[in-house]
């Protein structure tokens, strides 16, 4: 049975909760999409020689000084992790992809994370991410240097 509370509701109020729902309900979409495809990088080159090697290949071809592959995002020092693993994916943005894309006949996974790379939302959350990773990092090594002078 309903609370008489839940009677006085007006229809606008409802219409900005069911609002606000579906923002966060796309937000999340967008970030498990971002995880998705961030884990799924580190383990289709972490586990296969063949695709590393490949994709190392495509670093050398697209003249990198050095091949960056992507790294993982788990773990304890979640944070740092997940730093260290957006800076890898935009520094070698242009080179995963185009593996990716080349890939992506024979391997039905490498066609599911070209699409996701080059989804151009994805790509905007994921460099805001950054820059707020960033801000989080920053301003926790002020906290740091705080604490210990």
């Amino acid at each position: 049975m309903a609370t008489p509370s839940s009677y006085t509701l007006s229809s606008s109020q409802t219409r900005t909760g069911i609002q606000r729902c579906r923002k966060t309900d796309k937000h999340k979409h967008v970030c498990e999409k971002s995880m998705t495809l961030l884990i799924g990088l580190y383990y289709l080159y972490h586990k296969s020689p063949k695709q590393k090697k490949a994709l190392q290949r495509a670093f050398v071809m697209m003249d990198f000084k050095a091949s960056i592959m992507p790294t993982r995002i788990g773990g304890t020092r979640w944070l740092p992790h997940l730093d260290r693993s957006l800076s890898a994916f935009f520094k070698g943005y242009r080179a995963l992809v185009y593996k990716l894309q080349t890939s992506s006949h024979d391997n039905a996974k490498a066609e599911g994370f070209a699409k996701l790379a080059t989804d151009g939302f994805l790509i905007l959350y994921l460099l805001q991410l950054k820059v707020i990773q960033n801000d989080k990092l920053f301003f926790s090594s002020l906290i740091l240097i705080y604490m210990y002078l």
